[in-house]
């Protein structure tokens, strides 16, 4: 609910702030940024924390309204994963074949890509392409824990058996996110916000070995990632025979 309500404000606004074209000018928007990342509510309780590399191709109209494209890889070693082997022994805890507590690591990994349209609301002068840059996107995630071990130690975890521990999810993702950008064609462009994303997603598993049963809950995956990266921005000219970029 909350998502529609800034969609309708959003656009409303769009409505509301025309701006002279003959001073934004449309832009080929080209960022790479880096997120780290704090999971919300049960899926915090799993990925605390983790990071990301989100990379967009966005068009920029003489509006200052954009659309594009986003997508990343999830990266994340503080994972938690409590009873991910109930029922293994009898404190549920995995041994090697020696007798011994088996050392696995966890890791997360994953990936995301969406569609984003947002708007720049310009700070005017003396750079009119300066200012906040409001986005929603929807599209796709992915998630999965990654174990590390010793092959030879571990059989439980060989071949196909790690499926039925890996938790691979995955399903829909909206993203709202609010950056301060300052595009300049001559000098560094770069970007800086925040980004609030909230996921659907399912295990994807035909059988969770923790729960003893196939695994059919529908997820809510929430988190919020802090972000800053850099735009390589192309201006683009119009002409009575081609376009060129700058």
């Amino acid at each position: 609910m909350k998502w529609i309500f800034l969609s309708i404000v959003f656009w409303f606004s769009v409505g509301l702030q025309g701006q002279d074209s003959t001073v934004y000018g449309r832009h080929l928007l080209f960022g790479i940024g880096v997120a780290p990342s704090i999971g919300i509510g049960d899926f915090g309780d799993k990925y605390k924390s983790f990071s990301s590399i989100p990379v967009t191709a966005t068009y920029k109209t003489n509006k200052n309204v954009t659309f594009g494209l986003m997508g990343s890889g999830y990266f994340g070693q503080n994972i938690l994963a409590p009873g991910i082997f109930k029922g293994m022994t009898y404190d549920d805890k995995l041994v090697d074949i020696n007798g011994n507590p088996a050392a696995v690591r966890f890791q997360m990994r994953g990936w995301y890509s969406m569609a984003i349209i947002g708007k720049i609301f310009s700070l005017k002068r003396p750079n009119p392409n300066k200012g906040i840059h409001l986005r929603f996107g929807a599209g796709f995630m992915q998630h999965k824990l990654r174990m590390q071990f010793d092959s030879e130690k571990v059989p439980q975890l060989e071949d196909d058996y790690i499926k039925g521990y890996d938790q691979l999810h995955n399903g829909l993702i909206l993203m709202t996110s609010v950056q301060y950008h300052l595009i300049s064609l001559r000098n560094l462009s770069l970007y800086a916000g925040i980004d609030y994303a909230h996921g659907f997603t399912k295990n994807r598993r035909s059988w969770e070995y923790s729960l003893n049963k196939r695994d059919d809950a529908l997820k809510i995956d929430r988190y919020v990632s802090f972000n800053a990266g850099i735009i390589i921005p192309l201006k683009i000219y119009k002409s009575t025979e081609a376009r060129y970029f700058e």
